[in-house]
């Protein structure tokens, strides 16, 4: 069982990262994320906009029930977990959804997969957890090579939560702190690999994966002023 403590402030989120010092800077996805989730009653209200356009009904009337900094998901294939930068479990009309947001600046979303496959010796391994997350996603692992791999198994995190809630809803959200989009040509790609067609600022629906709806969000925000920062 999982015992949750509540963040009072961003610092409370700044504890969880693996390079507390490093990765907590202003302007960095890090901070930039808990800026703007922290003090929120619910969804921010950007992101709540992208749920009440949503072309799913089911969804619109999404509400958050908790959020979860820096929560790991089990991956197939075992080795190290994924390092959600911010889980979220909302409940709508069409039943539970669970939501893997992830935190972007000027970060890439980790290796081309081909490479992040033959980085050491370990290819076996590796290629266990790629056949385990293509096959979660639907996807055979040779359309996986040229994407990035981040996108792979935070998407995949959507639905194995949302299968281990029972959510009838998988959500990998791209919350963005980039004013040039940047990064935003691989997500594209992604949802190419998926048979959809990405939409900037809206929600996709790429159909059923594993069971469960699973949907791909680009959501793009400003940074906060520091002095706006809740310490």
């Amino acid at each position: 069982m999982h015992i949750l403590v509540p963040a009072t402030s961003t610092k409370d989120w700044q504890k969880l990262l693996r390079d507390p010092v490093k990765q907590w800077r202003h302007g960095y996805s890090a901070k930039s994320l808990a800026d703007h989730w922290q003090d929120e009653k619910g969804f921010p209200a950007d992101v709540q906009r992208i749920f009440t356009s949503a072309s799913v009904p089911g969804i619109r009337d999404a509400e958050m029930l908790l959020g979860v900094p820096e929560a790991g998901t089990k991956l197939p294939g075992g080795g190290y977990d994924s390092q959600t930068d911010l889980f979220v479990l909302a409940k709508s009309s069409d039943g539970l959804i669970t939501i893997t947001v992830e935190g972007k600046v000027n970060e890439s979303f980790d290796q081309i997969v081909e490479k992040w496959l033959h980085k050491d010796d370990r290819v076996d391994n590796r290629m266990a957890r790629l056949e385990g997350l293509c096959g979660i996603l639907g996807i055979n692992v040779s359309d996986a090579m040229g994407l990035r791999y981040q996108l792979l198994h935070r998407t995949a995190s959507a639905l194995i939560e949302a299968e281990n809630y029972s959510a009838t809803t998988g959500i990998m959200l791209v919350h963005s702190f980039s004013s040039d989009k940047k990064w935003y040509e691989d997500y594209e790609a992604f949802g190419t690999a998926l048979g959809v067609s990405v939409e900037y600022g809206q929600l996709v629906d790429v159909g059923v994966r594993s069971g469960r709806r699973l949907m791909l969000g680009w959501l793009t925000s400003p940074v906060k002023e520091e002095s706006d920062s809740r310490e």
